[in-house]
């Protein structure tokens, strides 16, 4: 049971960190210079990337 909750916990964060993370991916501040925009786009997508990786993980545990 307890480790249920953990599990359910894990997915629930993982989830909340991609959602998160593609939201300032595809809706990024308009008063940010190009460079910046750019930095926080990489940072952002690799944010992304690893809580779908993440999920993928706990799919098989």
């Amino acid at each position: 049971m307890l480790t249920d909750m953990l599990l359910f916990t894990a997915r629930l964060g993982l989830l909340l960190l991609l959602l998160i993370n593609l939201i300032y991916v595809f809706f990024p501040g308009a008063e940010i210079t190009k460079e910046k925009r750019t930095e926080q786009l990489i940072e952002h997508c690799i944010l992304a990337i690893s809580g779908l990786v993440g999920l993928a993980v706990l799919q098989f545990v």
